[in-house]
């Protein structure tokens, strides 16, 4: 069985606590038999409630996932696994989707008062595949010489500041999909907060530089407690802070190896 130590951190940015908000940001993952899910959210700092949203947004797509990975197996044809597997993330956002216009309904408050982005990946039967809407991206690295690999990329407006949410009812026109033949060695998921030091602007691609680093420090560091205070550190330090003042999300994973004590038996 495939086993993977996971990290997950999100932390209020000081523009938010300046103003007296709360971290609209969310995270979490689960490991079901051979597969992994990994989600994360940033809430719209404009929406009344939107802490609400990504927080229900990750339970929802999260638990969409367990429900289909139990049993799971390689269909005979791996096209057909690579195309299943992409579906079930589609109906992960669907369902995330009508759980958000579900409480918006019994809150009495508008769909938009929840607004969120939402991240998703799974590594499952020899494939990673990843699904977003909005901003943030999803990064990871399969080994040999591919390196660091981005599945998904923040989204890009005509204008600035143009945002997009899963709240929105055209929301499937942006929604990113991508299957990789292999299994990832290594995954990282952030909101638009870590952009600044986690993508060359320029190019457009990941900062192999630190995502090479931030894999190797989860390959060499097997305390959950250790990992989660370096990450912390990371997210609220003064290189970040200087960048960006919203809230800022990480979550990281890396696959167990016999030198890995912190793995689950």
């Amino acid at each position: 069985m495939m086993n993977w130590l996971c990290t997950g951190v999100s932390v209020q940015g000081h523009g938010h606590v300046r103003q007296g908000m709360p971290c609209q940001d969310a995270q979490g993952w689960a490991q079901v038999n051979d597969t992994l899910i990994l989600a994360c959210a940033d809430g719209a700092g404009s929406a009344a409630h939107a802490e609400w949203g990504s927080t229900l947004a990750v339970d929802k797509v999260v638990a969409h996932m367990i429900s289909h990975a139990v049993g799971w197996r390689m269909a005979k044809d791996p096209e057909d696994h690579q195309a299943y597997l992409l579906g079930t993330l589609k109906g992960a956002f669907q369902s995330a989707r009508d759980a958000l216009t579900t409480l918006a309904a019994r809150e009495q408050v508008a769909l938009r008062d929840l607004a969120t982005t939402l991240l998703l990946a799974v590594v499952s039967d020899g494939y990673t595949a990843a699904a977003q809407v909005g901003d943030g991206a999803i990064v990871c690295s399969v080994g040999g010489h591919e390196g660091i690999k981005a599945l998904t990329t923040p989204f890009q407006g005509q204008y600035i500041n143009e945002a997009v949410f899963i709240t929105q009812e055209n929301y499937t026109d942006y929604l990113q999909l991508q299957a990789i033949e292999g299994s990832a060695r290594h995954l990282a998921l952030f909101s638009d907060g870590f952009e600044p030091v986690a993508i060359k602007y320029a190019t457009g691609e990941p900062n192999p530089v630190l995502f090479e680093g931030l894999f190797q420090f989860m390959n060499d560091t097997s305390s959950q407690e250790v990992r989660t205070e370096a990450v912390t550190r990371l997210l609220t330090g003064k290189r970040i802070a200087e960048r960006s003042d919203d809230d800022k999300t990480l979550v990281l994973a890396t696959r167990c190896n016999e030198f890995n004590e912190g793995c689950p038996s």
